[in-house]
């Protein structure tokens, strides 16, 4: 197993969803995955980057990890996504205690909280709506842009209560894990609780494009 460390989540403190630890530690959670997994003899683990994978002659999976080959009978990929992350000072700060990307994970914690959902693509509406089993209130902030939907996107938003800002965030307001608002690039401050955001995200196939494997 070769592992990067390049977590898509990991800048959160808190892990949710998983019975029997929740909330959780993500570095403990998987601090007991990898002991699951060492109890099988045919497990190896390799800390590193796998830049490059191939077929060798014999049909077998070569994989090449900071320079060293590693060789398999089969390759799993499981690499993930990356995401697209808004420009707003202070983001890295707020990311994984009061800035959230993904609804399922976090939305639990904006129970009755006023929250801000950052991001302009028309599935923004979508995602703000699956908040509205828990938070108190909400604003989509579009990053300056026009919302990239219809008027029946903005009829949807305005039945649901949930006000749409075509505004710039420029800045997260409050120490980590204490958001208290954000900035916009009119000056006003929207005060929230806890901010997501649905720009875009795109899987890692760096090692696997169409028809190569």
């Amino acid at each position: 197993m070769v592992d990067s460390g390049e977590y898509r989540n990991r800048w959160a403190t808190e892990s949710h969803g998983y019975l029997g630890s929740d909330p959780g530690d993500p570095m403990t959670l998987l601090g007991q995955a990898h002991a699951d997994l060492a109890r099988y003899p045919e497990v190896d683990f390799c800390e590193g980057r796998a830049t490059a994978a191939r077929r060798d002659a014999d049909g077998h999976f070569v994989v090449t990890v900071d320079g060293e080959e590693h060789v398999g009978l089969r390759l799993i990929l499981a690499m993930g996504v990356a995401d697209e992350f808004p420009e707003v000072d202070g983001f890295f700060e707020h990311y994984g205690t009061s800035v959230f990307h993904c609804a399922t994970c976090d939305g639990y914690e904006a129970q009755d909280r006023s929250v801000a959902v950052l991001g302009w693509g028309e599935q923004v509406v979508a995602f703000a709506l699956s908040l509205l089993n828990w938070a108190g209130n909400l604003t989509i902030v579009t990053e300056g842009r026009p919302l990239d939907g219809d008027d029946r996107d903005r009829e949807v938003l305005a039945q649901h209560g949930i006000d749409l800002v075509e505004d710039d965030a420029v800045e997260f307001i409050g120490g980590r894990g204490a958001l208290e608002g954000v900035r916009l690039a009119g000056g006003a401050v929207l005060d929230v609780d806890l901010a997501f955001f649905s720009i875009a995200h795109q899987p890692r196939l760096d090692l696997a494009p169409p028809a190569r494997l």
